[in-house]
């Protein structure tokens, strides 16, 4: 079951040290092929795709996780809209573009054992311990990649740090995760009942999009991108609705389907402010 017991860090944003305590609950968006209990902690998604991101090199073993389903779809959603933008931008073949726009990944609900040694990124401790200024805006500075990480991830790693505990530059709520090397033995699975997979449709939507409605396909080329919302779809909904109601998943309420913005901001009543419920089609 979810709680934010399991995430001990500073709430204070003082001390550097955190961990995640045995139990604690994870959420991966991943492909539909590469979900399994063998690889979703292994770290090999870096390695296989070959490409800098914002705690891994090419060839280093990371695993990106969340703590709240929402932050992982708004993060997710973000990274297709510039995605889409990089192809548009360098003129790439026109089916390639419009496969930009829409995906269905793989939604892994896992429990992990306690996991210690991360680094709670947004806290003064990090500012002191590493020499630099990442706390407060920095830590949520919206491209994949940025010197300031590049040359923080080396020094996490050079200190035998297992991850980094970090707030997500899309959703203002929970943490996300980049744990370091192959943590494959710290997944809590007892029995099958203990891990999850689910499938969701995450699709970007027309500047003109009514919220409460599901988007329709377009073109990017006859219609501007919306560059701040995106729409997603619980597809193995009666799998995802028993996961809700033994209390796994984070938010809880969470809509089947709906339109959400990936902007950080306030909320006053969450989820409901975070997501705005659509009729599954």
């Amino acid at each position: 079951m979810f709680s934010t017991k399991y995430y001990d860090f500073d709430r204070n944003n003082e001390i550097a040290e955190a961990k995640l305590l045995e139990e604690a609950v994870l959420y991966r968006l991943t492909s539909l092929t590469h979900n399994t209990p063998e690889c979703i902690l292994n770290g090999r998604g870096p390695v296989a795709t070959r490409k800098r991101g914002r705690f891994h090199g090419p060839d280093q073993l990371t695993t990106y996780c969340t703590n709240n389903v929402l932050t992982g779809i708004c993060e997710m959603l973000f990274h297709m809209y510039r995605a889409l933008l990089d192809q548009i931008g360098s003129e790439g073949d026109y089916r390639l573009i419009r496969r930009e726009m829409y995906t269905t990944k793989c939604l892994v609900v896992f429990r992990v054992r306690a996991i210690d040694g991360l680094v709670h990124l947004d806290s003064e401790g990090v500012e002191r311990d590493y020499q630099t200024k990442v706390a407060g805006t920095l830590a949520v500075w919206p491209d994949a990649t940025y010197g300031l990480f590049d040359r923080l991830n080396c020094d996490f790693r050079n200190h035998r740090l297992n991850g980094v505990m970090y707030p997500s530059a899309r959703h203002s709520l929970d943490k996300c995760f980049a744990l370091f090397g192959d943590l494959s033995e710290k997944l809590l699975v007892t029995d099958p009942s203990q891990f999850h997979r689910i499938q969701i449709r995450l699709q970007l939507v027309p500047e003109d999009h009514p919220m409460h409605q599901p988007p329709r396909e377009f073109s990017p080329f006859k219609f501007k991108v919306h560059p701040s919302r995106g729409y997603y779809q619980v597809l193995d909904v009666p799998a995802f609705s028993a996961l809700v109601s033994l209390g796994w998943i984070n938010p809880n309420p969470m809509p089947l389907a709906g339109t959400v913005s990936f902007l950080r901001q306030p909320y006053r009543s969450y989820p409901s402010e975070a997501v705005t419920a659509v009729p599954a089609p």
